[in-house]
C-alpha cells in the first residue's frame, strides 16, 4: 500500500450542470431480480442511468432480496437528490456493495446506513470508489454520514471495508460532526481490513453524539485498512451508550488510525481512557506506534 503522503485522493468532485436536470425523483432499490445495477426490475418505479448523473432520491430497501451491487461496469454515476438511505423503507434492511466504478451520491439530509428501522442494514466497499456530498441547501444538523441511526434499539448500520476508497465530505457542526458512528438508540458499527476511508469535516467524527442507548466501534480488523481524517483530529465519545463506544485493533492489525495532526499524547490519552483497545479489552500504550507524517499523525500496532 502507498505511504499516506503519497496518496492523491481527488476528493470532491464538483458536480457541475446538475441545476438543469429533471424534478427530483426517488429512486428506490428493491433488488428482486439480482444485485445488477443496471435492471430495471431491480428498481421500484422509473432506474437511474448509469454512467450518467440522476436527479433524485436514492433508497436502497431490498430486505432479503439482493444488495445492490455497484461495478466497474457501471462507471461514473451520481445521484443528486434530497435523501440517500440504505435501509429506512417499510421496516426493511438494506445491502450496498461498491465493487468498482465511482458513485456519487449528494443529499440535503444525512446520508444514512440503517436508518429507524429495527434492522440491519449493510454498506461493503471491496474496491471502485464512493463519495458522500451533502448539498450545500442542507441545514446544519443534517450535513453528516451516519452509520446507524434513530430511536428504535434494533436498528443497526454496518460498514465493512476491504478494499476501495470511500470519502464523507460533510462539513458537520461541532454538536453533530460530519461522520457518525451510532445515532440516538442506534447501534453502529465500522470495520476496516483494508481500503481506505477518508472523513474531511475539520469537525472530524463522533461515537453516540446525542447520548443515546445504541454502542459504536469502529474495528480494525487483519489487514491494511485506514481511516484517516484530513482536517481534524476530532473523535469524540458521548454520555449514554456512547461512553461504551471504542476503537479497536485486532491482533495482527496492520489497520492504520491517522489523524490531522494528532500527536502521540492525544492517541495515548485516548488509549489510557479505554477508547483505544486491543482485541476489545483496555490495555497499554507500549501495545501501539505512533509515526508522524506531517500533517498526519498515526497509530499503529506496534507488532501487527
Amino acid at each position: 500500500m502507498k505511504s499516506l503522503h503519497t496518496i492523491h485522493l481527488g476528493v470532491i468532485p464538483l458536480l457541475v450542470g446538475l441545476g438543469a436536470l429533471p424534478p427530483c425523483r426517488a429512486f428506490e432499490w428493491n433488488g428482486s431480480a439480482g444485485p445488477n445495477f443496471s435492471a430495471p426490475a431491480n428498481w421500484t418505479g422509473k432506474p437511474p442511468a448509469a454512467n450518467s448523473a440522476n436527479s433524485g432520491d436514492l433508497f436502497i430497501s431490498n430486505a432479503q432480496n439482493a444488495p445492490l451491487a455497484y461495478s466497474e461496469a457501471d462507471g461514473k454515476t451520481v445521484f443528486q437528490g434530497v435523501d440517500f438511505k440504505i435501509g429506512s423503507l417499510k421496516n426493511c434492511g438494506g445491502d450496498m456493495k461498491i465493487t468498482g466504478g465511482e458513485l456519487t451520491v449528494s443529499a440535503r439530509y444525512c446520508l444514512v446506513v440503517g436508518q429507524l428501522n429495527n434492522q440491519t442494514s449493510t454498506l461493503t466497499l471491496t474496491g471502485g470508489k464512493l463519495t458522500l456530498n451533502s448539498r450545500d441547501d442542507a441545514e446544519p444538523g443534517e450535513r453528516n454520514v451516519r452509520i446507524g441511526n434513530g430511536r428504535l434499539p434494533h436498528t443497526q448500520g454496518i460498514l465493512n471495508m476491504s478494499g476501495g476508497i470511500l470519502v464523507i465530505t460533510p462539513p458537520g457542526t461541532a454538536e453533530l460532526p460530519g461522520f457518525i458512528i451510532a445515532n440516538d438508540n442506534a447501534r453502529g458499527r465500522v470495520t476496516l481490513t483494508g481500503g481506505l476511508l477518508v472523513v474531511t469535516s475539520r469537525h472530524g467524527t463522533a461515537f453516540q453524539p446525542l447520548n443515546g442507548r445504541g454502542v459504536g466501534i469502529l474495528s480494525f480488523g487483519e489487514g491494511d485498512g485506514v481511516f484517516m481524517q484530513t482536517d481534524s483530529k476530532q473523535i469524540t465519545f458521548g454520555q449514554g451508550g456512547g461512553a461504551a463506544s471504542y476503537i479497536d485493533f485486532k491482533a495482527g492489525s496492520r489497520g492504520q488510525l491517522s489523524l490531522n495532526e494528532a500527536t502521540e499524547e492525544d492517541y495515548v490519552a485516548w488509549v489510557n481512557a479505554g477508547k483505544i483497545r486491543l482485541n476489545g479489552q483496555p490495555t497499554t500504550p507500549d501495545k501501539f506506534r505512533f509515526v508522524n507524517l506531517p500533517p498526519q499523525g498515526i497509530y499503529l500496532l506496534a507488532t501487527p
